[in-house]
């Protein structure tokens, strides 16, 4: 005779017994010996384990849990293949893990329009890592001498009425920020910095195991904007650090 198979309703059925036995108030047992009580225990977990296995199995036995997830989870498998593993506010050097790979990474580097703000906010964390013997900072920033450039960047941030904005914006950063930095960068830090005479699309900060970058807006004014981090690995991490590569390329060495 064919045995019976179990039905989802009695699967369910089991699985509140067997949350029962667990959930049941100890002081019930109070009177038993310790070894029972464990034993009990021990046998509602198992069959509550093998009750939620068996119901998950018996209501998708024609599906396979891969084909399950890829028809429901479609962006989340997107995310995984691209390497995106989160979106936030503002780059995450708020991170313990991000801080200290952003500090110990052997080549680290940043590109924004000005930079202004990030190095005043992580002004700490960046001469940290400055002080890391034999490792490698690259930054770079618009080409304040590009008027073309610095043109439609003032006009898009909604500046216009006066025109040296970025220009002098962008000289403050160098006069003050970056020279400052060099001057607590250890001697065999490599630092280097870079005028980029291309209009920026992206603000990027790419370390050895992270590639992240925030957008801007196509409005004037200053609104939040997503973070996007990629873990090194994956396939944007790589379209990143080589455009990252071509700027360098197309960007003009400082002194």
């Amino acid at each position: 005779m064919k045995p019976q198979k179990i039905k989802s309703y009695q699967l369910l059925i089991l699985e509140v017994i067997s949350l029962a036995i667990l959930f049941v108030n100890e002081s019930f047992f109070i009177n038993i010996n310790n070894t029972i009580y464990i034993i009990i225990l021990t046998i509602g977990v198992t069959l509550s384990t093998n009750v939620l296995a068996a119901y998950i199995s018996d209501k998708y036995k024609n599906n396979d849990l891969n084909d399950i997830a890829a028809k429901n989870f479609v962006v989340l498998k997107s995310c995984q293949d691209y390497g995106l593993i989160n979106i936030q506010k503002e780059f995450p050097l708020d991170s313990e893990e991000i801080q200290n790979d952003f500090v110990d990474s052997k080549n680290v580097y940043i590109i924004m329009n000005d930079a202004k703000r990030f190095i005043s906010d992580n002004t700490l964390l960046i001469e940290k890592r400055l002080k890391k013997k034999k490792n490698s900072t690259t930054l770079i920033l618009q080409d304040l001498n590009q008027t073309d450039v610095m043109d439609s960047l003032t006009r898009k941030n909604g500046h216009a009425e006066n025109p040296n904005y970025y220009k002098d914006k962008i000289r403050d950063v160098i006069d003050y920020h970056i020279k400052d930095l060099k001057k607590k960068c250890d001697n065999t830090h490599k630092f280097l910095f870079y005028l980029n005479p291309n209009y920026n699309t992206l603000a990027i900060l790419l370390t050895d195991n992270y590639a992240m970058y925030s957008i801007y807006r196509i409005a004037p004014g200053k609104t939040e904007v997503p973070h996007f981090i990629f873990k090194n690995g994956c396939s944007e991490y790589d379209l990143v650090k080589r455009d990252v590569e071509k700027i360098i390329q197309m960007s003009k060495l400082q002194n």
